[in-house]
C-alpha cells in the first residue's frame, strides 16, 4: 500500500529524511518512533505529497505520489497532530464540506455515521473550533475516514486524548484495518 525507495528530504544543510526505504502492506499498522526532529512528520508530509522529495520515490496503492496530486489524495485519509478547523462551521458542516470535496455518496448519512463512530454524534451542531483538543482529534479522524480511503496516515492521532479516548481511537483503527 505504501512504499518508499531512497526517500530523501533536505532543508538547507540539514537532512531530515535520509534514503528511507519502507514498505507497509495492506492491513498493516506501521508506526514511526523517534525523538523530536527525527524526521517523522517530514516523512508523513512526503507520503502525502505535501512536500516534494529531494531524492527517491513514494508510491501509495501503486500510484506515484507527486506534490499537489489531488487524485492521489483520494487514496489517503490523514490526521495531523493539530487540526485546522474552520471557525464558523459545526462538526457536521465541517465533515459535509469534506464530503463534497471527496464526492462522498450520500454525504448526510456518511457524515452522521462518522460522527457516531468517533463519539461526536451528539455534538454534530457544535462549532468544531469550540471542541476540546481531544475531541478535535476525533473529528479529524472522522474526516480522514469520511471518504473510505484504502490508506490512513496519522501524525500523533491521539494527541490531547484522555486514556479512554486513546482506547476508542485504537479500537476504531483496528476495526478499520480488519474490514
Amino acid at each position: 500500500m505504501i512504499e518508499t525507495r531512497g526517500l530523501t528530504k533536505r532543508f538547507g544543510a540539514r537532512t531530515a529524511v535520509d534514503r528511507l526505504d519502507l514498505r507497509a502492506s495492506p492491513g498493516q499498522i506501521y508506526g514511526f518512533l523517534g525523538p523530536n526532529g527525527a524526521g517523522k512528520t517530514t516523512t508523513i508530509r512526503l507520503l502525502l505529497g505535501i512536500l516534494a522529495p529531494d531524492a527517491g520515490s513514494v508510491q501509495v496503492c501503486g500510484r506515484q505520489v507527486r506534490r499537489g496530486d489531488r487524485a492521489g489524495r483520494c487514496l489517503v485519509g490523514a490526521v495531523a497532530e493539530v487540526q485546522h478547523l474552520y471557525g464558523d462551521m459545526s462538526c457536521a458542516e465541517y465533515l459535509g464540506f469534506f464530503a463534497a470535496l471527496y464526492r462522498v455518496d450520500e454525504p448526510g448519512a456518511r457524515v452522521s455515521a462518522m460522527l457516531d463512530l468517533v463519539g461526536l454524534g451528539d455534538r454534530a451542531h457544535d462549532r468544531a473550533i469550540d471542541l476540546s483538543k481531544g475531541l478535535q482529534q476525533k473529528l479529524g479522524l472522522a474526516r480522514a475516514l469520511l471518504h473510505d480511503p484504502p490508506v490512513l496516515v496519522l501524525d500523533e492521532p491521539v494527541s490531547g486524548l484522555d486514556p479512554h479516548g486513546i482506547r476508542e481511537v485504537r479500537e476504531i483503527l483496528c476495526r478499520e484495518r480488519d474490514r
